[in-house]
């Protein structure tokens, strides 16, 4: 669902949610339900006029809408992190004094003049 389709229902159910928040609902159960950010659901509250309870939006105002995976992805992305790491390839770097020579006349004399 887009962010345009999430706003209109929000504001749809505008009356439900005021209703829910002023009778107890948890702010966490109804930014859940709504799939919205805690912070946006204390602004769009205080934009209706309602009174955020104390530690609502302060405390939690860098608390995100944590992203919820099916049990199959996080299979498949636990198998795909376990095939990359065995075809992962680890080279090993040697110095050597063309190398330092070249950096340090890179370094000493650059391209660039003004």
């Amino acid at each position: 669902m887009n962010k345009n389709a999430i706003g209109a229902k929000v504001k749809a159910d505008q009356v439900n949610i005021i209703t829910a928040y002023e009778g107890g609902a948890a702010i966490e159960e109804l930014a859940d339900e709504y799939n919205i950010r805690i912070n946006t659901l204390c602004r769009k509250l205080r934009g209706w006029g309602v009174k955020v309870r104390k530690g609502d939006y302060k405390e939690k105002v860098l608390v995100y809408h944590k992203r919820k995976f099916s049990q199959e992805l996080l299979a498949k992305m636990k198998e795909n992190t376990k095939i990359n790491d065995e075809r992962i390839q680890y080279v090993n770097f040697v110095r050597t004094t063309e190398d330092q020579y070249l950096v340090s006349n890179i370094i000493n004399h650059p391209i660039m003049t003004v």
